[in-house]
């Protein structure tokens, strides 16, 4: 049993790695891995099962410095699964339902972001420098779809 059990099988609480970007990892592996860890260097989950409830067990880590949401059903609703993680570097959210708000929250956020991969829309176009002169500091990989 997995729920409000004590750690007695020495499961750590900080991994290195966990994911793959198009692999089979599903809610239920990303509810096990933060049930024990807190801490993930390299979060990678771009293009796997992970579905919002998944996203929802993200509030549960304390660290993670790269973050690969590719493609999963991340939006301008659920981006408070991501937020609380200031230690973030790297994050990509292509292909996700984010918006430029979104993407404008998020920069704000992350005071620590060094890379961005987003998408806008052409409209949005014009953001993309306000967003750049804003955080110089930040590598922002913006597509126009």
């Amino acid at each position: 049993m997995y729920f409000h059990t004590d750690n007695k099988k020495k499961i750590p609480t900080y991994l290195k790695q966990f994911g793959c970007r198009d692999s089979e990892v599903t809610d239920e592996d990303v509810f096990f891995v933060t049930q024990y860890v807190s801490k993930i260097d390299r979060f990678a989950i771009g293009g796997t099962l992970v579905s919002e409830e998944g996203l929802e067990c993200l509030k549960k880590l304390s660290a993670v410095e790269y973050l690969d949401l590719r493609g999963v059903p991340l939006t301008d609703g659920n981006l408070d699964c991501i937020l609380h993680l200031e230690n973030l570097e790297y994050l990509d959210i292509i292909s996700t339902g984010v918006s430029a708000d979104g993407i404008s929250i998020i920069l704000e956020s992350f005071p620590k972001l060094d890379t961005l991969l987003a998408r806008v829309g052409s409209q949005e176009f014009g953001l993309i420098e306000k967003w750049q002169a804003q955080y110089p500091s930040a590598d922002l990989i913006i597509d126009i779809g």
